[in-house]
């Protein structure tokens, strides 16, 4: 998927994956039968975050919780709603990366389940978004990793 941010634009926070275990009869998108498939979840493992250029100012990916040391983040996004507004609080973030041509990041969205070794929950420090291209446009792509509800699926 290739993004193009222009001057102000930006993109709240948001994760790029569910919790299936919340969700278990519901199939994940990538083994769905329809494209648009309301009915799906995006089973993302990992994403990966390309950056095609260099704006000339802003335009920083930012993960407002990663890196706490707090015990319950869900209780901070509650509380701290305000760090999602990346237009206004980008600074606040915990972690902030500024764009550089021909480089690109990638994150686990997901925990590791210890019974089964495969899919377990959202990693809640995988909250993260696009603080507003203040000057210049933002050109950059990413890909997913999805992975299933099951190891027999993906193997």
């Amino acid at each position: 998927q290739v993004l193009r941010y222009d001057k102000d634009g930006h993109y709240h926070c948001h994760y790029d994956s569910e919790d299936e275990n919340k969700h278990p009869d519901i199939p994940c998108c990538h083994y769905s039968n329809h494209e648009d498939d309301e009915d799906c979840l995006p089973c993302r493992y990992m994403t990966f975050f390309y950056y095609l250029n260099e704006p000339e100012e802003g335009g920083e990916t930012a993960f407002p919780i990663a890196d706490d040391q707090i015990d319950a983040p869900e209780r901070m996004l509650r509380e701290d709603q305000h760090l999602c507004d990346l237009s206004r609080y980008c600074n606040q973030s915990r972690i902030r990366y500024k764009p550089k041509q021909g480089t690109a990041l990638f994150w686990y969205n997901h925990h590791r389940d210890e019974e089964t070794g495969w899919l377990g929950d959202v990693d809640k420090m995988s909250y993260h978004g696009g603080c507003d291209v203040t000057k210049g446009t933002k050109w950059a792509a990413n890909s997913w990793i999805n992975v299933g509800k099951s190891r027999e699926h993906d193997i």
